[in-house]
């Protein structure tokens, strides 16, 4: 006898919503923590769809935050802010 697992599907809104609240909730949801056998030990079998991305709403100061990497070689930082970013990968990237 075999068990057939079933993803769940979740959808989030994003439209006039801040970053954080959606990050917020989405993390809760790909924990399975939405479902009704949440368990820590076992991976949610969820599936999730951010749609209207776009539209979100990102502070004045979160998008002049400087976000920093280092690959670690000389002269291998590289210092973008999340306007620059939103601009160059699009908001489905970030």
């Amino acid at each position: 006898m075999t068990t057939e697992i079933i993803k769940k599907e979740y959808m989030i809104d994003a439209k006039g919503k801040r970053l954080g609240k959606i990050a917020t909730e989405a993390a809760s949801i790909l924990l399975g923590k939405k479902t009704s056998d949440y368990a820590r030990n076992l991976t949610a079998s969820v599936s999730l769809t951010i749609s209207n991305v776009s539209q979100m709403e990102i502070s004045e100061k979160k998008k002049a935050e400087i976000y920093q990497t280092y690959s670690g070689y000389p002269g291998g930082r590289s210092i973008e802010t999340l306007d620059h970013l939103g601009k160059r990968l699009g908001y489905a990237e970030v």
